[in-house]
Protein backbone atom coordinates (compact mmCIF):
# COMPACT_ATOMS: atom_id res chain seq x y z
CA UNK A 1 0.00 0.00 0.00
CA UNK A 2 1.43 3.42 -0.89
CA UNK A 3 2.34 5.62 2.03
CA UNK A 4 -0.33 8.29 2.51
CA UNK A 5 0.86 11.48 4.23
CA UNK A 6 -1.16 12.98 7.04
CA UNK A 7 -2.55 16.50 6.91
CA UNK A 8 -1.05 19.00 9.35
CA UNK A 9 -3.91 18.86 11.89
CA UNK A 10 -3.90 15.06 12.03
CA UNK A 11 -0.10 15.00 12.32
CA UNK A 12 -0.27 17.37 15.29
CA UNK A 13 -2.92 15.20 16.91
CA UNK A 14 -0.81 12.05 16.41
CA UNK A 15 2.23 13.83 17.88
CA UNK A 16 0.17 14.90 20.87
CA UNK A 17 -1.12 11.37 21.43
CA UNK A 18 2.41 9.97 21.24
CA UNK A 19 3.68 12.62 23.66
CA UNK A 20 0.93 11.62 26.12
CA UNK A 21 1.89 7.94 25.72
CA UNK A 22 -1.39 7.11 24.00
CA UNK A 23 0.08 5.09 21.15
CA UNK A 24 -2.96 2.88 20.66
CA UNK A 25 -5.11 5.93 19.96
CA UNK A 26 -2.36 7.31 17.68
CA UNK A 27 -2.30 4.05 15.72
CA UNK A 28 -6.10 4.14 15.37
CA UNK A 29 -5.94 7.74 14.14
CA UNK A 30 -3.26 6.87 11.57
CA UNK A 31 -5.35 3.92 10.38
CA UNK A 32 -8.48 6.06 10.08
CA UNK A 33 -6.66 8.88 8.27
CA UNK A 34 -4.65 6.75 5.83
CA UNK A 35 -6.46 3.45 5.40
CA UNK A 36 -3.28 1.64 6.53
CA UNK A 37 -3.48 -1.78 8.09
CA UNK A 38 -2.75 -2.34 11.76
CA UNK A 39 0.86 -3.41 11.19
CA UNK A 40 1.68 -0.47 8.90
CA UNK A 41 0.05 2.05 11.22
CA UNK A 42 1.86 0.61 14.24
CA UNK A 43 5.21 0.77 12.41
CA UNK A 44 4.56 4.38 11.39
CA UNK A 45 3.67 5.42 14.95
CA UNK A 46 6.70 3.61 16.37
CA UNK A 47 9.01 5.23 13.79
CA UNK A 48 7.42 8.60 14.51
CA UNK A 49 7.96 8.14 18.24
CA UNK A 50 11.62 7.25 17.64
CA UNK A 51 12.25 10.15 15.23
CA UNK A 52 14.54 12.74 16.85
CA UNK A 53 13.03 15.57 14.80
CA UNK A 54 10.65 17.99 16.51
CA UNK A 55 8.62 18.12 13.28
CA UNK A 56 6.77 14.92 12.41
CA UNK A 57 8.10 13.04 9.39
CA UNK A 58 4.58 12.28 8.25
CA UNK A 59 3.39 15.77 7.28
CA UNK A 60 3.05 16.57 3.61
CA UNK A 61 5.41 19.57 3.87
CA UNK A 62 8.18 17.42 5.34
CA UNK A 63 7.56 14.70 2.76
CA UNK A 64 7.79 17.33 -0.03
CA UNK A 65 11.20 18.43 1.25
CA UNK A 66 12.29 14.83 1.60
CA UNK A 67 11.09 14.07 -1.93
CA UNK A 68 13.25 16.84 -3.39
CA UNK A 69 16.30 15.66 -1.49
CA UNK A 70 15.68 11.99 -2.32
CA UNK A 71 15.30 12.82 -6.04
CA UNK A 72 18.59 14.67 -5.94
CA UNK A 73 20.37 11.79 -4.20
CA UNK A 74 18.77 9.26 -6.55
CA UNK A 75 19.85 11.20 -9.63
CA UNK A 76 23.39 11.69 -8.32
CA UNK A 77 24.08 8.37 -6.60
CA UNK A 78 21.31 5.94 -7.51
CA UNK A 79 18.10 4.64 -5.95
CA UNK A 80 19.76 2.59 -3.21
CA UNK A 81 21.25 5.73 -1.69
CA UNK A 82 17.92 7.53 -1.96
CA UNK A 83 16.13 4.64 -0.23
CA UNK A 84 18.74 4.69 2.53
CA UNK A 85 18.21 8.45 2.99
CA UNK A 86 14.44 8.01 3.24
CA UNK A 87 14.81 5.20 5.78
CA UNK A 88 17.20 7.24 7.91
CA UNK A 89 14.97 10.32 7.89
CA UNK A 90 11.67 8.58 8.50
CA UNK A 91 12.33 5.28 10.23
CA UNK A 92 10.20 3.56 7.58
CA UNK A 93 10.85 -0.02 6.58
CA UNK A 94 12.57 -0.99 3.36
CA UNK A 95 9.36 -1.64 1.41
CA UNK A 96 7.80 1.71 2.33
CA UNK A 97 11.02 3.62 1.58
CA UNK A 98 11.52 1.85 -1.75
CA UNK A 99 7.91 2.46 -2.73
CA UNK A 100 8.28 6.14 -1.84
CA UNK A 101 11.45 6.51 -3.94
CA UNK A 102 9.90 4.55 -6.82
CA UNK A 103 6.93 6.96 -6.88
CA UNK A 104 9.11 10.07 -7.00
CA UNK A 105 9.14 10.03 -10.79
Amino acid sequence: MPLVPLDEATAREVSDLIARDRKIQAIKLVRDATGAGLREAKERVEAWDAAPSAQPVETSAVLDDLAAEARSVRDASGPIHAIKLVRERTGWGLADAKGYVDRLG
